[in-house]
């Protein structure tokens, strides 16, 4: 994965992305997500959130991908029809 911010190159292998994931996934664990969990992921597109996706599946739970440009009363409907336990956000500036 590769991304450019603030005018500096960030690079990501899959040797980076696989250690992320797993660090991710035990952080998530030590938390209390457990198996079969579902985990609402609200982000923008960045390397980060496919970190967060592979960690979430990593730790053995299902992601529940929200557009980050959704409306509130869509991140709602979708909250209350995926119920999710858990709700990973984050937002770039």
């Amino acid at each position: 994965m590769r991304m450019e911010r603030d005018g500096v190159e960030e690079r990501y292998t899959y040797a980076d992305l696989r250690e992320i994931a797993i660090r991710g996934a035990a952080f998530l664990v030590s938390r209390g997500v457990s198996s079969g969990e579902r985990i609402m992921l609200l982000a923008e597109n960045c390397p980060e959130w496919g970190m967060s996706y592979f960690s979430i599946l990593k730790a053995g739970a299902v992601c529940i991908p929200v557009d980050s440009k959704s409306t509130i009363d869509e991140v709602v409907n979708i909250s209350r029809s995926g119920t999710p336990t858990a709700t990973l956000f984050f937002h770039q500036n």
